[in-house]
């Protein structure tokens, strides 16, 4: 992997970590000397765990869609390009017919 694709890893999971964090903060307010701390420290996981999940589900069907995206897109300029070719081939066709047209009138006159 090169350093864009770690950074980008990096900073996907870092914004996960900061879109949970009042989550967190809310918990922690919610349950403060109500629970043990190790079972606020349990919960904490938990609810992070589940944010990378959802996290990780959501790019993984982004990433799905993007790559359809793509290969629709290169399936169109592929198509325009094939079209702008055969368009091509037909303008050199007919200019091609047309000096023919004008060297037979030449060579009929003369």
């Amino acid at each position: 992997m090169t350093i864009k694709e770690y950074l980008h890893i990096f900073k996907r999971f870092f914004i996960t970590f900061l879109i949970c964090l009042p989550i967190l903060f809310g918990i922690g307010i919610l349950l403060v000397n109500k629970v043990h701390n190790a079972v606020m420290i349990t919960i904490f996981v938990v609810v992070m765990g589940t944010g990378f999940v959802l996290e990780e589900l959501w790019y993984s069907n982004h990433k799905k869609k993007m790559e359809e995206r793509r290969k629709q897109a290169k399936a169109k300029r592929d198509l325009l390009k094939i079209k702008r070719l055969v368009e091509s081939l037909e303008k050199q066709k007919q200019d091609q017919q047309n000096s023919n047209k004008k060297n037979n009138k030449k060579r009929d006159k003369s």
